[in-house]
């Protein structure tokens, strides 16, 4: 080989191993954690955290931080990715609608996870339905929405749109599996949507006027969520509400009694054409809890804080006892 070609070979081995390295470190950005977020972070290692908390641990006005969380998001190694995500939507990041698309695509059968972290993301209190409505449209793949499940009908809860509404109404009215049903009517009461309420009465009817002690499971789960709906729906569906809460647990009744306030105070804030009616719906329904001593207070639901919702809280010196029935 003369020299010449000694160094042909030679350059093309550099040029081989320079693309290799390259590739490596691109893999290496990917699914190693680098950046500002480093390798611990709470985002990455606890996927129980609720990304109330993870929003506050991360710095939202990093740029660097947001572009970490998208490249993460995008990582074919799976719990990077799913670290990415949950940062994406603990900040409410208009990036994560496409992270998720694309999860959905790549990894179905695991479609719940994103869905769950983004009902956080799109339960807000800024308008962004439309932002999320490529995610209401994929949930219509019926495989799809099986594998989301019950995450998948609650992020439906959080979007709003008419879209994301009529699905639920289709879902509750002719689903036969009973805690989707319920999801449903949980994700149906977070829109104050009125075209459920012939059917939500019946079903958690049915049930009360079934019990002959203490309610089950499925039983009291479906009480609950009817409970909810007809809660936060109109004042004169209240009763029927407080009806069925009386046959949950105290901290059954809590749950739902502070999801039904929470509910009405964000609905107001997302929906200022319709605040009068949620103020009066919630201070109505305040006053009921607050003459059963019910310290929903305790507790913080819903996806974003709404101090208006504290608004007729107990005081500190009622003590909290039940609506009425068995415990």
């Amino acid at each position: 080989m003369n020299v010449a070609s000694r160094g042909a070979v030679a350059t093309a081995v550099a040029v081989a191993a320079a693309a290799c390295l390259g590739a490596t470190r691109v893999a290496a950005a990917q699914s190693s954690p680098v950046g500002p977020l480093g390798a611990a972070h709470a985002v990455c290692v606890d996927r129980d955290a609720p990304l109330p908390r993870l929003a506050a641990l991360l710095e939202a006005d990093d740029p660097a931080v947001r572009a970490e969380l998208r490249v993460r998001a995008a990582s074919s190694e799976v719990p990077t990715r799913w670290c990415g995500i949950r940062g994406l939507a603990a900040l409410r990041d208009p990036a994560v609608v496409e992270a998720v698309r694309q999860a959905w695509r790549d990894r179905p059968a695991d479609a719940y996870l994103p869905a769950r972290w983004a009902a956080y993301a799109a339960g807000g209190p800024a308008p962004q339905g439309e932002r999320f409505a490529e995610l209401v449209a994929a949930l219509s793949d019926p495989a799809l929405a099986d594998a989301a499940g019950d995450d998948g009908v609650r992020l439906l809860g959080e979007i709003d749109t008419a879209a994301a509404r009529d699905a639920v109404l289709a879902l509750v009215g002719r689903d036969d599996r009973p805690a989707t049903v319920d999801a449903g009517i949980h994700a149906l009461a977070r829109h104050r949507d009125p075209r459920a309420r012939a059917r939500v009465t019946t079903l958690g009817q049915t049930v009360l006027n079934g019990l002959g002690g203490n309610a089950m499971f499925e039983e009291a789960r479906r009480l609950a969520a009817a409970g909810f709906y007809l809660l936060v729906l109109s004042r004169d569906s209240r009763d029927a509400g407080l009806a069925m809460l009386s046959r949950l647990s105290l901290a059954d009744q809590t749950d739902v009694a502070a999801w039904a306030v929470q509910t009405l105070c964000e609905h107001g804030v997302r929906h200022p054409e319709a605040r009068a009616d949620d103020e009066a719906v919630r201070t109505d329904l305040v006053g009921a809890l607050a003459s059963r001593g019910l310290r929903w207070d305790a507790l913080v639901r819903g996806t974003f804080a709404c101090p208006a919702a504290r608004r007729g809280a107990p005081g500190p010196r009622v003590r909290p006892r039940r609506i009425g029935g068995r415990t």
